[in-house]
């Protein structure tokens, strides 16, 4: 049982690629150190190491929504970053008096174009 049963959550290693390397039957579990917080069950993944980014596409607001400092861990600070050229195109309509503003930060993607949630 997941907190999420109706996402398909299939991520994709930004340190390196399952097809390069050996995979195993994994789970992956999520921040509130909840025993049914498992994000994926039984899904074939490559060994993590500690500094591995993996990026989960379209998790939204449940990525970090949920996470409640619950059983000892702390709060995860999550920083947003977007691709050179949505920057370009949003950074003059932003408001520099904004408590957010000295919150966002720039970063190419990886060459993927996508919007990066990173916990």
């Amino acid at each position: 049982m997941t907190l999420f049963e109706e996402f398909e959550r299939i991520p994709e290693s930004l340190s390196r690629k399952a097809e390069n390397c050996e995979v195993y039957a994994s789970n992956v579990y999520g921040p509130t150190g909840a025993g049914v917080d498992i994000v994926l069950n039984n899904i074939m993944l490559p060994e993590a190491r500690i500094g591995d980014w993996w990026f989960f596409d379209n998790m939204g607001a449940y990525s970090s929504l949920v996470s409640i400092g619950f059983n000892g861990y702390m709060v995860l600070k999550t920083g947003f970053y977007i691709a050179q050229d949505i920057w370009n195109d949003i950074a003059d309509k932003l408001d520099p008096k904004s408590p957010l503003f000295g919150q966002y930060q720039q970063l190419e993607t990886i060459g993927t174009g996508k919007t990066l949630d990173f916990v």
